[in-house]
């Protein structure tokens, strides 16, 4: 039997940009060299990604990207001096890595349904999807910074069926995903660097939809808990 209250969760973040003059961070950036980076470890993670199939010459565009991201979107509030090109693409391979198992993850507990699974095996997927955000998260706002304000809504039912509460947080966590897929091409990979579209404003950010992820998960593994 099903109650029919539901849980509404809004998330909301805010991020700035820090503001560097003629700090140490922006001199060093006069001194930073791009030829030895090997990209090629974050290049094998990007192309398992269906929105990226096709994309010719990937290295090129990393490359460009990687150059904006020094000069307008890193967290100089945390370096004394720009970071070394190759760590910053281990944490970009790293973030990209995180998103997919999301998705490897959702994907997983979709097929479970098709069995019955027991309750211990669906929690164990919801623990392990808010992990990987909690992660995503953290690893994002060490390097890397956004500009805008921003909002999440998640509606989480409140029912006796361990199943239907699953079923509720594959659809809303598949929903987040894509969209969080779909903001960490245009903050990395982006055709244009730096062009700015009207829906920039009005989507939720990196930042937020991963804390979504991450409340969602904590919300509903609370209702399975409280099943048991």
């Amino acid at each position: 039997m099903r109650l029919l209250s539901v849980l509404v969760l809004v998330v909301l973040e805010y991020s700035m940009v820090f503001a560097g003059g003629g700090d140490g961070f922006t001199r060093s950036l006069s001194d930073l060299s791009f030829d030895r980076v090997d990209y090629s470890v974050l290049t094998v993670q990007l192309e398992s990604r269906e929105s990226l199939n096709g994309r010719s010459r990937l290295d090129l565009l990393v490359q460009h990207n990687l150059k904006y991201l020094y000069h307008h979107k890193m967290n100089r509030a945390r370096f004394l001096v720009a970071p070394d090109p190759q760590n910053v693409i281990g944490v970009m391979t790293e973030i990209f890595e995180s998103s997919n198992r999301i998705g490897g993850l959702i994907d997983q507990g979709s097929g479970m349904m098709q069995d019955e699974p027991g309750v211990d095996q669906m929690k164990w997927v919801v623990e392990e999807i808010g992990a990987e955000a909690r992660d995503l998260k953290a690893r994002f706002a060490d390097y890397f910074v956004e500009g805008h304000n921003s909002r999440f809504e998640v509606v989480v039912p409140k029912t006796r069926n361990a199943s239907d509460q699953f079923r509720a947080f594959l659809r809303d966590g598949g929903r987040i995903n894509r969209q969080l897929e779909s903001k960490l091409d245009g903050y990395f990979l982006a055709d244009s660097p730096g062009a700015v579209r009207v829906s920039d404003y009005s989507s939720s950010s990196i930042g937020t939809l991963v804390e979504a992820l991450n409340q969602l998960s904590r919300v509903v593994l609370k209702e399975m808990r409280r099943l048991d």
